[in-house]
């Protein structure tokens, strides 16, 4: 198996067990069978680009997501600013958040929020 094919195969793996869904679930919303899903999973297949958008959709991130590795889809997907709202960065439910080559769950990200806002206001108490 490619590199490719396999970095797309363990992002479709990894975004279908962070929604907690089957390959059942996945093929239903995805209106394909549970061994198509199983076949992109394994690198058997590899999905055509409509799939590739639609798996998109579905799991709430970019391609670029689905096509890289975590460092690789930052530099498809980020553009640079100047300035970054960070409260908006990290509320965001369709924004991803790289630490060390992975991305945070909503989870981690509520908590990087609370974390920032505590450090926030011990300073303000000075």
């Amino acid at each position: 198996m490619t590199a490719y094919k396999e970095t797309i195969s363990k992002n479709i793996k990894r975004l279908r067990q962070s929604k907690g869904l089957t390959l059942t679930d996945a093929a239903k919303a995805l209106n394909t069978s549970p061994s198509t899903i199983s076949d992109w999973e394994t690198g058997r297949r590899t999905p055509r680009a409509g799939n590739i958008e639609k798996l998109a959709e579905f799991f709430g991130c970019w391609k670029s997501d689905i096509m890289y590795d975590a460092a690789e889809s930052v530099k498809h997907s980020v553009v640079a600013h100047e300035i970054i709202d960070l409260e908006r960065l990290i509320s965001g439910t369709t924004t991803r958040i790289v630490w060390e080559d992975r991305f945070l769950s909503d989870r981690e990200k509520a908590l990087v929020k609370r974390i920032i806002t505590a450090v926030l206001e011990e300073g303000n108490e000075e």
